[in-house]
């Protein structure tokens, strides 16, 4: 005889096994998608690309001069590796707000 405690078990598990398929099937889907949005919008971001320029985002060690000094080059890496990471934090977020979640919510709001 089959009990209902058995039967809730029974469908708890099938229901966790769908949502498990379904989550792992999106996240292969979508997360190689947006890590690419996000490193290339993290490459862009990184800069200047010319050889002695001086970068705007980093104060010179002494007011001017030659920014070739090593107390230079340790501020320009972690403003760059921090310009970069919210640069493609950001991208991926408007990518996700803007294109993926925006067009089921204006279905949504045209059917209403």
């Amino acid at each position: 005889m089959i009990q209902v405690g058995q039967v809730v078990q029974w469908a708890g598990i099938g229901l966790g096994g769908f949502v498990s398929v379904t989550a792992a099937l999106t996240v292969l889907r979508t997360g190689p998608e947006f890590y690419g949005v996000a490193a290339l919008t993290a490459g862009r971001a990184l800069g200047p690309w010319q050889a002695g320029r001086d970068d705007p985002r980093v104060p010179l060690p002494g007011g001017s001069g030659e920014p070739a000094h090593r107390s230079y080059w340790w501020r320009q890496v972690w403003v760059d590796a921090g310009h970069a990471l919210l640069a493609g934090v950001a991208e991926a977020w408007q990518r996700l707000t803007e294109d993926w979640l925006a067009e089921p919510a204006s279905r949504r709001r045209g059917s209403g």
